[in-house]
C-alpha cells in the first residue's frame, strides 16, 4: 500500500524534472513507476553511480526508500537533498524538497507537519499551478485542510488544482477535484454549491464510464442529502453508489462505507429490519477486513438500533465493542504519534525549526481548556450540592422552629385556660363561703349562746 502511495507522488514529478533535466532520474522514475525494481537498488546506491547532480541522486534514493516503506532512511535522504539547496533561492528545487518531506509526513498521518512543509512549497507557486507535481501538492493541501476543518483554505487549494486540470483537459482529475470541492461545500452546509460540483463531477464520470468514480460521486451526493435530512433521496443515492462501486471493483473499504451509509439511512427512516440487515453486513465485512473505523461506525449505529427495539443486552454488547474499537484506534494514534515525533525531531534538529507546530500548540491549549472546564464543572456541582444541602438544613431548622412555636402557643393557651378555670373555681368557693357566712350565725354568737345555755342549767 505504501508503495502505491509513493507511486502517486513520483508520477506527479515528471514535468518538474523535465524542467531541471536530471541525468539519471527518468530511468529510475520509469522503473519505479512500472514497479520494476529489479537491480534498481544497485543502480541508485552504488558508489559507481555517476549522476553528477547530487540533489536528484538523493531525491531518487529517498523515493526508492519511501516506496519500500523505509521512512527513516527516506527522510535522511530527503533532508540531505534539502540541506544542499536550503540557502539558495526559493525556487522549484526548494519547493520539491519541502514537498517530498511533507508527503512523507502526510502518509504517516502527521498532518500538522505535512501542512508546514506543503505551505513552504506552495509559497513558491502562489496557487499558480503549472504542472502535475504542483497540482498534486495543492490537492493534498486541500485534503489536509478538510481534516483540520479549514474549509475556505481547502476550497482555495482545490480550485488551484482544478484550474490546472481544466487547462490540460484532464477529465478524470477534473471530476475527482470537483468531487472533493463538493465534499467541502457539504461540510459547510452550502448545498447549492455542493450540488453544483457533485453534479458536474458525476456527469464527467458518466461520460468516461468510470463506475468506480460514479460510485464515489453517488455516495457523496447521498451524504449531502443525508446532511440535508432528506433521507429518502439519500438512500436512493447511497444504493446507486453501492451498485456502481461493485461494478467498478472498488476496494472493500468503499463497499463497507456504502453498506453502513445505507443502514444508517434506513434507521433514520425507521425501517429497522433493513437497517439491521445492512448495518450487520457492514459490521461483519469490517471485522473480516480489520477495518476498525468502519467497525466503529457500524457498531455505533447498531447500538442505537437495538436500543430502539429494547434489546438492551445486544445494545450493551455493541456499546462495549464501540468503545473497544475506539480505544484501539486511540492506541494506534498514540503509536503513530510517537513514530512521527521521532521523525519530526530528527528533521527539526537538522534544519533548526520550531519543535512544536502551531497546530499542536492549539491542540494542547484546547486540552488544557477542556480539563479546566471539567474541573470548573466539578466544582460547580460540588458547590451546588453544598448549597442544596445547606438550604435543606435551613429549611428543616425553620420547619422545626415553626413547630416549636406552634407547640409553645398551644401549651401557653392550655396553661391560660387552666389558670382561668382555677380562678373561676376559687372565686366560686369564695362566693359560696360568703353566702354561707351571711346565712349562718357567727362563731362568736354560737359560743355565747352555748355559754348561756350552760349557765342556765347550773341554776
Amino acid at each position: 500500500m505504501r508503495f502505491l502511495l509513493a507511486i502517486c507522488i513520483l508520477s506527479s514529478q515528471s514535468l518538474l524534472f523535465a524542467q531541471q533535466s536530471p541525468s539519471d532520474y527518468y530511468a529510475i522514475f520509469s522503473k519505479i513507476d512500472s514497479k520494476d525494481t529489479t537491480g534498481l537498488y544497485q543502480k541508485i546506491f552504488s558508489s559507481e553511480n555517476k549522476n553528477p547532480d547530487k540533489f536528484y541522486s538523493l531525491v531518487a534514493k529517498g523515493d526508492y526508500l519511501f516506496a519500500q516503506d523505509n521512512l527513516k532512511d527516506a527522510f535522511d535522504n530527503y533532508n540531505a537533498a534539502f540541506e544542499l539547496i536550503k540557502n539558495g533561492p526559493k525556487d522549484t528545487l526548494y519547493a520539491l524538497a519541502n514537498y517530498k518531506i511533507g508527503s512523507l509526513h502526510y502518509f504517516s498521518n502527521n498532518y500538522p507537519e505535512a501542512l508546514k512543509y506543503y505551505n513552504r512549497a506552495s509559497l513558491v507557486y502562489n496557487y499558480k499551478v503549472e504542472n502535475y507535481q504542483q497540482a498534486r501538492l495543492y490537492n493534498l493541501l486541500g485534503s489536509i485542510h478538510i481534516d483540520l476543518i479549514s474549509n475556505d483554505l481547502s476550497i482555495k487549494s482545490y480550485q488551484a488544482t482544478l484550474a490546472f486540470y481544466k487547462k490540460i483537459n484532464d477529465l478524470k482529475r477534473i471530476a475527482s477535484t470537483q468531487n472533493n470541492i463538493g465534499i467541502v461545500y457539504t461540510g459547510k452546509k452550502d448545498f447549492i454549491n455542493a450540488q453544483k460540483y457533485h453534479d458536474s463531477s458525476l456527469t464527467i464520470r458518466k461520460e468516461l464510464k468510470d463506475n468506480y468514480g460514479m460510485g464515489q460521486s453517488y455516495n457523496n451526493i447521498g451524504t449531502m442529502y443525508f446532511t440535508m435530512k432528506e433521507h429518502s433521496k439519500a438512500l436512493e443515492y447511497f444504493k446507486l453508489g453501492y451498485e456502481n462501486r461493485i461494478i467498478g471493483k472498488a476496494p472493500l473499504g468503499g463497499l463497507i462505507e456504502s453498506q453502513v451509509n445505507i443502514g444508517k439511512t434506513y434507521l433514520m427512516l425507521n425501517d429497522k429490519q433493513n437497517a439491521k440487515y445492512w448495518l450487520e453486513l457492514g459490521l461483519n465485512d469490517a471485522k473480516s477486513s480489520h477495518n476498525y473505523e468502519m467497525q466503529k461506525r457500524a457498531s455505533e449505529q447498531l447500538k442505537e438500533l437495538y436500543y430502539s427495539i429494547n434489546d438492551f443486552k445486544k445494545a450493551y454488547e455493541l456499546q462495549d465493542l464501540y468503545f473497544v474499537i475506539k480505544d484501539s484506534l486511540y492506541g494506534m494514534d498514540k503509536k503513530s504519534a510517537v513514530e512521527n515525533l521521532v521523525l519530526q525531531n530528527q528533521f527539526e534538529s537538522k534544519i533548526r525549526q520550531d519543535s512544536i507546530s502551531n497546530f499542536e500548540r492549539i491542540k494542547s491549549e484546547k486540552i488544557v481548556a477542556e480539563e479546566k472546564e471539567k474541573r470548573n464543572t466539578i466544582w460547580f456541582y460540588v458547590l451546588l450540592a453544598g448549597i442544596i444541602f445547606l438550604l435543606i438544613f435551613v429549611f428543616q431548622l425553620y420547619k422545626s422552629n415553626i413547630h416549636k412555636k406552634r407547640t409553645n402557643t398551644i401549651i401557653l393557651s392550655q396553661r391560660d385556660a387552666l389558670n382561668q378555670k382555677q380562678k373561676e373555681i376559687i372565686d366560686s368557693i369564695n362566693y359560696a363561703k360568703r353566702i354561707q357566712e351571711s346565712l349562718l350565725p357567727s362563731s362568736k354568737y354560737i359560743e355565747r349562746t352555748i355559754k348561756r345555755l350552760k349557765e342556765g342549767k347550773k341554776e
